[in-house]
């Protein structure tokens, strides 16, 4: 098995030689982003599956560069001519082109749902409007072995449902923590998260036609001391571009913070790096963007915007790389307020009309209807 290894990286090597060989360059953050800036073609690469953005005339033309060299699996040309196709798969993923709306759509594999559903015998249960509630600090049973793996298993199939569904990040979160050794109240959880997935089985990123946005913007926010066991934060992001969601997720803090200020400075360290990271990959496709961090806490402003520790000198020296960044005007901060905030739907649990809200604000919204390429289990 050892000898296998090595395959990923040849594969690396070989498709990365192809691609320079035909005009394209290589990114420099992510190796597995192209850019042909002759052509005006964008390449993303994953494995052996090649997703690629351009004109029909430069998509043919590199679609005949790779038929020269590999055998290919071609999935059809997502547009709005007749010859086009309306729906493609990606990665499990289903996308759709809307002509009439000029928008584009992605969304989930729903099987994951569905597994879940049938593995914890939900089929015939109610469902709820809101994916977790807070725990009461009570002693609970551990689970049996064989219950604690199945609970690890289903948390983690959540978990990578949860990379395209921002409304249940904080409540996944939350589960995966608990996989060390879960209990009945975890189990508990665990089955109302999947309840809330059963009424609200597809969440629909749309992707509206817009002018290009000259920036990237990440709102940031932070529940202070949110977890009543550790008293530790969770870090929520919200990467926007212009109107379009590019990412969402929701961590703990590992350092236990001192003050609401403190939590939220350390969220916005986190905001910092993803924002510093989408934008090198923006630079690899050939886009350069601007960065805006916002808050809707005026103390994580202040701690970010000084020199220093201040009055704060319990924080490590480095946390304080992004003071650095923002003096240098690599980037912007920005106030909004925490009702236009959608990053706080990654810091608690929340009221079903909340998650409607924030939901909105990034473009996504529930269909109750079913995809025309949904596969059943």
């Amino acid at each position: 098995m050892y000898g296998c290894r090595d395959a990923a990286q040849c594969w690396e090597a070989e498709i990365t030689d192809f691609f320079t060989t035909v005009g394209f360059t290589p990114g420099v953050g992510s190796p597995v982003l192209f850019v042909n800036l002759t052509r005006n073609i964008k390449v993303t690469i994953h494995g052996d599956d090649i997703t690629s953005l351009g004109s029909e005339s430069d998509l043919l033309w590199l679609k005949q560069q790779l038929e020269t060299r590999y055998e290919l699996k071609y999935g059809g040309m997502l547009g709005p001519d007749e010859h086009d196709v309306q729906d493609a798969m990606v990665l499990n993923r289903l996308i759709h082109y809307n002509i009439a709306g000029n928008e584009t759509t992605y969304e989930a594999d729903p099987r994951h749902v569905q597994i879940l559903i049938n593995e914890l015998g939900l089929k015939d249960a109610k469902d709820v409007t809101t994916p977790g509630v807070n725990q009461k600090d009570e002693e609970s049973k551990p689970l049996d072995a064989a219950m604690a793996s199945k609970y690890r298993s289903l948390t983690m199939r959540a978990n990578y449902l949860a990379l395209d569904r921002p409304d249940i990040h904080y409540s996944t979160k939350e589960c995966a923590r608990r996989m060390s050794a879960p209990t009945e109240a975890d189990w508990a959880s665990l089955k109302r998260l999947v309840r809330f997935l059963k009424g609200k089985p597809r969440l629909v990123w749309t992707y509206v036609q817009q002018a290009e946005p000259m920036e990237l913007t990440m709102f940031s926010d932070s529940d202070d001391g949110g977890c009543s066991r550790s008293r530790k934060s969770t870090s929520s992001g919200v990467l926007m571009h212009g109107k379009h969601l590019i990412k969402a997720y929701s961590s703990t803090q590992h350092v236990i913070s001192l003050s609401s200020g403190e939590s939220e400075f350390y969220a916005g360290v986190c905001a910092g790096a993803a924002l510093i990271g989408a934008r090198s990959m923006a630079e690899d496709l050939g886009c350069s963007k601007d960065g805006a961090l916002v808050f809707d806490a005026n103390a994580a402003k202040a701690m970010l915007t000084r020199r220093g520790f201040g009055r704060a000198k319990h924080i490590h020296r480095s946390f304080l790389w992004l003071q650095q960044r923002i003096n240098e005007k690599d980037l912007e901060l920005r106030k909004v307020g925490t009702k236009r905030n959608p990053a706080d739907l990654g810091t608690k649990f929340l009221e079903g009309s909340r998650i409607l809200e924030l939901l909105e604000l990034m473009g996504l919204k529930y269909d109750e209807t079913e995809h025309r390429m949904t596969l059943h289990v």
